[in-house]
C-alpha cells in the first residue's frame, strides 16, 4: 500500500505543471466511548482523510489518503482512497482514476461525495469517508449547441468498507454515454445509454431527457429509461409499456409568479435498483432532528408516487412552505403506502430575529408494519443578544402508533422530544446543548441489552462545541449520547449508529 501511494503522489507532482497551486484538506476524527448494547466501554477509535487537490488551470488532480485505527487489529487500514488526474480546456475534458459523474436526473447513474460525514459499518465497525465514486475514465466534448461525454469505470459499493477485496467493492463494470443538445430554443433534450458487466451476467438500459421552458416562468423536465437487455435491442416491447421489466420514469414541473413559488414532481421505478444509481426520492428533506430520522427511503425495487410542494412569500417577510408527498410500492404481492404533509412558517421579529414554527402529518405502511398518525410539531429561534452573540432554541414533539401485522401484541403508541439551546459568537464559536426523550420500546426495552429493559423512558443528552482555531482551523466537539437511526443530506440517506463518549473532529485546509 506504501509503494501505491508513492507512486501516485509522484506521478501526480510529475504530470501537473510546477505553476500549479496544492490545496491540503485533513480531516481527523477522534471517538472515545462505547457503543449502547456493547460490552466494550472503552472504545478508542481514530480516523483521518487527508487530501491534496492541485489546480486551477488545464490540469488538475487530487490524491486523497484515509486510514482507521481501531483496537483490533484486522478492523485497521490505510489505503489510497482517491487518485484523479483531469484535463480541461473550453473545447473538451478528460479525466482519469477516481471521479463522480451523473446520467440525467440520476435514474441510471449517479455518484456522489458528503463532504465531512463519516459512515460506520454496522457490521465491522470500520469508518470511512462517505462516498460512491468511478473508477476509470471520462471524456467529454463542449460546443456552443451540444455536449457529449463517454465514461469507462467501476462503481464503488459504498456499503462494502475499505479492507475488503477489490472485485467485492467494485463488482461491477460500467460503459457509458451521454449527449444532449442546448439551443435558444423552449425544448432541449438528450440521450444516454448504459452497459453493466459482471463476472455472470451483462445489462443495458438505454434513455431520454428532455427540458421545456414554459410560458409564465415555468420549466419542465421529464426523463425515461428502459432495461435493454444484453444487447440493447429493446425485444420484448410489450413487456416495456405494460410497465413490467425494469424502468424508470421521472417528471417535474415548476415555475412561480408573483409571491408564490411552486414544483410538482412524479415518479415511477420499477425493478431499478442498480447500486450506482440514485433517482430522485420525492419527499421533503428535514432540517428537523425527528422529522430528518423518519424520512421516507426510497424503494427502487417498486414505488411510484408524487410531490407537490409551495412555497409563499407573504407580507412582513414571513414565509410558508407547504409539502405533500406519497409513494405507494407493491413488492411479492405486499403493499406498502407512505402519505406526508408538512407546513412551515417563518416569521422574522424584533431585530435580526427569526422564528419557525412547523407542522407534520405522517403515515407509513410498511410490509410488516405500519406506522399510523404520526404527528410531529415543532418550533426554533433564533435571536440576537450583544457585541456579536446571538441565540438559539429549539424544540420538536413527535407522537404515532406502531402497528405489527403478524402480532398485535407488540403495537405501541410511541412519543419523541428533542430540545436543544446554544449561543453563538460572530459565527466563529458555537456552545449548544441538546437532549432527546423517547418511551419508544424499541429503545427502551431491547432484550440485548439488559440495562435498557426496563426503562420507561430514555434519554439522550449531549453538548456541542464548533469553532474556528484561526483562518485554517475548525474544531468540532460532541460529549455525551447519539441517537441511532435514519439521516438524510442532500438526498442520500443512511443510518447513524448509536455512541455514548467523547467525538472530537479537527478539519484542516491550508
Amino acid at each position: 500500500m506504501k509503494f501505491l501511494i508513492v507512486i501516485a503522489a509522484g506521478l501526480l507532482l510529475f504530470i501537473l505543471p510546477a505553476q500549479a497551486q496544492l490545496r491540503f484538506d485533513n480531516q481527523s476524527s477522534l471517538l472515545l466511548g462505547n457503543l449502547p448494547g456493547s460490552t466494550d466501554k472503552s472504545r478508542t477509535v481514530w480516523h483521518n482523510q487527508f487530501t491534496v487537490q492541485a489546480g486551477p488551470g488545464n490540469w488538475n488532480g487530487q490524491l486523497r489518503l484515509e486510514n482507521f485505527n481501531f483496537g483490533a487489529a484486522d478492523e485497521q487500514y490505510t489505503h489510497l482512497a482517491q487518485f484523479r488526474l483531469g484535463y480541461q480546456n473550453q473545447i473538451w475534458q478528460a479525466e482519469a482514476g477516481h471521479f463522480y459523474e451523473s446520467l440525467g436526473q440520476g435514474l441510471l447513474l449517479r455518484t456522489y461525495e458528503l463532504p465531512g460525514v463519516v459512515y460506520e459499518d454496522l457490521a465491522s465497525r470500520r469508518q470511512y469517508g462517505f462516498q460512491k465514486d468511478l473508477l476509470g475514465s471520462r471524456i467529454a466534448l463542449f460546443q456552443q449547441h451540444w455536449s457529449a461525454k463517454i465514461l469507462w469505470g467501476r462503481p464503488l459499493n459504498r456499503l462494502v468498507p475499505p479492507g475488503e477485496k477489490f472485485s467485492d467493492r467494485r463488482p461491477v463494470t460500467l460503459t457509458a454515454g451521454q449527449a444532449e443538445t442546448s439551443f435558444d430554443f423552449p425544448l432541449n433534450g438528450g440521450l444516454m445509454v448504459l452497459n453493466a458487466a459482471e463476472t455472470t451476467k451483462q445489462q443495458s438500459y438505454g434513455g431520454f431527457f428532455t427540458r421545456i421552458n414554459l410560458p409564465l416562468a415555468g420549466d419542465a423536465y421529464l426523463e425515461y429509461v428502459q432495461n435493454a437487455g444484453d444487447d440493447f435491442r429493446f425485444k420484448d416491447l410489450s413487456r416495456n409499456f405494460a410497465g413490467e421489466s425494469s424502468h424508470g420514469f421521472y417528471f417535474a414541473l415548476s415555475g412561480g409568479r408573483g409571491p408564490l413559488s411552486y414544483s410538482l414532481e412524479y415518479k415511477d421505478y420499477h425493478d431499478l435498483t442498480l447500486n450506482y444509481n440514485d433517482p430522485p426520492n420525492l419527499v421533503h428533506e428535514h432540517s428537523y432532528t425527528l422529522l430528518n430520522r423518519t424520512t421516507h427511503v426510497i424503494e427502487t425495487l417498486d414505488e411510484r408516487g408524487f410531490q407537490a410542494e409551495a412555497l409563499l412569500a407573504l407580507p412582513g417577510e414571513n414565509l410558508a412552505t407547504i409539502n405533500h408527498s406519497t409513494a405507494v410500492s407493491q413488492i411479492a404481492g405486499v403493499t406498502s403506502r407512505f402519505e406526508e404533509y408538512f407546513i412551515e412558517t417563518e416569521h422574522p421579529w424584533g431585530h435580526s430575529n427569526t422564528m419557525r414554527l412547523f407542522f407534520d402529518f405522517l403515515q407509513e405502511n410498511q410490509a410488516f408494519q405500519k406506522k399510523q398518525n404520526q404527528f410531529t410539531a415543532g418550533l426554533s429561534t433564533t435571536a440576537a443578544l450583544t457585541a456579536g452573540w446571538s441565540w438559539q432554541g429549539q424544540y420538536e414533539w413527535q407522537q404515532f402508533r406502531r402497528l405489527y401485522q403478524f402480532n398485535s401484541s407488540l403495537n405501541h403508541n410511541t412519543a419523541n422530544h428533542f430540545f436543544s439551546f446554544g449561543v453563538t459568537r460572530s459565527q466563529a464559536w458555537s456552545f449548544s446543548v441538546s437532549s432527546e426523550f423517547s418511551n419508544d420500546p424499541l429503545e427502551t426495552d431491547r432484550l440485548s441489552t439488559e440495562g435498557l429493559k426496563d426503562r420507561i423512558i430514555t434519554v439522550w443528552p449531549a453538548a456541542h462545541i464548533k469553532g474556528s482555531l484561526g483562518e485554517n482551523h475548525e474544531l468540532r466537539l460532541f460529549w455525551g449520547e447519539r441517537r441511532g437511526g435514519t439521516a438524510c443530506t442532500g438526498g442520500i440517506c443512511y443510518e447513524v449508529q448509536p455512541f455514548n463518549g467523547v467525538e472530537m473532529t479537527l478539519i484542516s485546509h491550508f
